[in-house]
């Protein structure tokens, strides 16, 4: 009360900060957690996801354990492989490049020449050349190890 007079709690914080603009107004309030929400917990074993078939747009979960790899290859923002063809020349010359890939990255050039023993790969920084329109089954190949 001010005077007597009940108030509004917010017109008396407006009273009271004004002139102040330099400094913030804040009001605090506690917000309450519904009852229905799981709090987290470390020890908690959550379900595993199961896999999806691929959808119209060729995209699929990863599925499997990779952390037995000395490599990872993360996926794109989208969540799509970080797969692309890239054709130079008029269409002479034609790259699959390989993006996202973390770890042993002598280790990932060694499967990838097992998996596919006649091509040519190329080493930059930040991502892997192969020579050859070899997009799809570069894809096909990381989504058999589990990526």
């Amino acid at each position: 009360t001010a005077g007597g007079i009940t108030c509004n709690p917010m017109t008396v914080l407006k009273r009271a900060t004004k002139g102040l603009s330099a400094l913030p107004k804040m009001i605090f309030s506690v917000p309450l957690k519904p009852a229905n929400v799981p709090i987290y917990s470390p020890d908690h074993v959550y379900p595993k996801k199961e896999w999806v078939p691929a959808g119209p747009s060729g995209w699929s979960p990863p599925v499997g354990e990779t952390e037995s790899l000395p490599f990872h290859v993360h996926r794109s923002a989208e969540r799509n492989l970080p797969v692309y063809m890239d054709i130079r020349g008029g269409g002479s010359r034609q790259l699959t490049i390989i993006k996202g890939i973390a770890g042993d990255v002598e280790e990932f050039k060694k499967a990838l020449s097992v998996a596919f023993p006649d091509i040519q790969i190329t080493t930059h920084h930040g991502y892997i050349a192969v020579k050859g329109n070899l997009a799809l089954p570069v894809k096909s190949f990381l989504k058999s190890l589990g990526f």
